[in-house]
């Protein structure tokens, strides 16, 4: 009887785990991965972050040449030239965040505009902000250059004020185009919420833009590596961290309802 009931318990435990198998061969498990940088937004949408990528170095072949070209020669003329160029540069930038916004937000692919069509929405604000950051960048490009006779007296602290800086400006560069991607504002307002911005968004303004910084510093000191990584993808890839970790403290932030403005009246 023993030997019987042990069976009988054996071969329903076989029957439970071929009924379970089935089960799991005809209703697989739905994996969800929205909110997921690798697997929700980076891989899958690895095709689509590298064409606007190539995109976006369309736009930005002007700005490139004029920093081959004064760093070959050292001409001011060059330097304004990179100014003008920003004009393009920052639109494209804007254009560039607002599909790795989509990426981070599920937007569907039929719904997402295209780069060309979010360039030119987003020139009217870009082109001023644009000429701002030029000069930014340009000051920056002067102090580095400049700065580097200082080096055999206090090369380390020449440095880290360097790298502080680079940060610094690729991190108010961020909120800016981040702000032109997804909102419309004033330039005034776009420039005073980048300053303010810097501040309240913390570490998730601060890994990208120390991300940009690396990338920045791999282009100048290795310019094969860093050509090979831009072709790439690389710039898309950061915009696109850089969204996934910007977007919810800039829409805690930003992104206010009408209806709310009114709540104090």
């Amino acid at each position: 009887m023993k030997n019987r009931i042990f069976y009988s318990q054996m071969n329903h435990d076989q029957e439970q785990a071929r009924k379970n198998r089935s089960d799991d061969n005809a209703q697989p498990k739905y994996r969800d991965v929205k909110g997921h940088l690798l697997a929700g937004e980076l891989f899958p949408n690895y095709p689509d972050i590298l064409l606007n990528t190539l995109l976006f170095i369309l736009c930005c072949l002007p700005s490139m040449v004029m920093v081959i070209l004064f760093l070959m020669t050292g001409g001011l003329i060059f330097a304004a030239g990179f100014v003008a160029s920003m004009i393009l540069t920052v639109p494209a930038m804007a254009a560039l965040y607002h599909r790795c916004f989509s990426y981070i937000r599920y937007t569907p692919a039929f719904v997402r505009k295209s780069f060309f069509t979010a360039f030119r929405s987003c020139f009217r604000q870009g082109a001023p902000c644009g000429l701002v950051l030029g000069i930014l960048w340009v000051l920056l490009g002067f102090y580095s250059l400049v700065g580097q006779s200082q080096t055999e007296i206090q090369p380390f602290f020449y440095y880290a004020v360097v790298y502080l800086c680079l940060i610094v400006v690729n991190y108010f560069t961020i909120t800016v185009t981040a702000q032109i991607a997804q909102f419309m504002l004033s330039t005034q307002a776009v420039l005073k919420n980048g300053v303010l911005l810097l501040f309240l968004c913390g570490w998730r303004g601060a890994v990208p833009a120390v991300l940009q910084t690396l990338y920045i510093t791999l282009l100048l000191q290795k310019p094969s590596a860093g050509m090979l990584l831009l072709f790439l993808g690389a710039p898309g890839v950061i915009f696109t961290i850089a969204a996934h970790f910007l977007w919810p403290r800039l829409s805690g932030i930003l992104l206010v309802l009408p209806d709310e403005n009114h709540d104090s009246d």
